[in-house]
């Protein structure tokens, strides 16, 4: 045999030597994958966390809020009256991210299951990165859900005046910053700790407290903050700073 053929014979030995021995007649053994990683839900959400995804709720000029009872399901909610008779319901519950506690149930869309039945029309947009449902069905029922925060707007509309009043405050929990009345505004200087205030020349009040966080509102030319502050004799507690 030729040196050469005598290298490529050794050398195709020293390959079959370096495969795995198998059994005549059997399979190798199958590669098993690693188990994926199961999604473990976070800890059951408590009212107040629950409430915590409509923080950002800010009303227009004429309108009202008030918090409902907490319900049988563990949902959490309130309800808004606003200009000729407008009345939108708005709800909360435990998303699929979050275990749940006893006597909770899960969010539901409701503008996802108007969808399914007659409707007028349907949309879903993402709004400062969050997805929104918004379904008006056949009676003129309006219903603006947002899935990732698990709340649901719901509200009878007449006309388009009443349906953008609706849009404007479901949206407003897009909000990242705390929205207060100036009537909340007030019992919060009142009775927390505040560590600074200040007003823009255009009524905006922003509240700093103790620990770091912030909230926002409108003063009335009826009720300045400055005075506010004096009256309630916290004038040398709180600095005020004006544009």
């Amino acid at each position: 045999m030729r040196p050469c053929a005598t290298n490529v014979f050794a050398g195709f030995c020293w390959v079959l030597a370096s495969l795995p021995l198998v059994a005549l007649g059997q399979d190798p053994e199958p590669v098993r994958p690693k188990p994926a990683g199961y999604f473990v839900p976070g800890p059951a959400r408590t009212s107040e966390q629950l409430r915590e995804s409509v923080s950002g709720l800010s009303l227009p000029v004429g309108f009202h809020g008030r918090i409902s009872p907490d319900s049988p399901t563990g949902q959490v909610g309130g309800f808004i009256t606003g200009p000729e008779k407008l009345e939108i319901y708005y709800n909360v519950a435990p998303t699929g991210a979050y275990q749940l506690a006893p006597s909770q149930a899960y969010f539901s869309s409701t503008a996802r299951e108007m969808k399914e039945g007659e409707h007028r029309w349907s949309r879903e947009q993402y709004i400062a990165d969050e997805r929104v449902e918004i379904t008006l069905n056949m009676d003129d029922t309006l219903a603006v859900s947002f899935p990732g925060r698990g709340v649901n707007f719901i509200s009878h509309v007449k006309g388009m005046g009443q349906l953008s009043d609706v849009l404007l405050v479901a949206f407003s929990i897009t909000n990242r910053d705390r929205r207060v009345s100036w009537d909340e505004a007030k019992k919060l200087i009142a009775s927390e700790n505040v560590h600074s205030i200040t007003k823009l020349h255009t009524g905006a009040v922003t509240i700093h407290f103790e620990d770091g966080t912030t909230c926002y509102t409108q003063d009335t030319p009826d009720d300045d903050v400055v005075s506010f502050v004096r009256k309630i004799g916290k004038a040398k507690k709180i600095g005020i700073a004006l544009d």
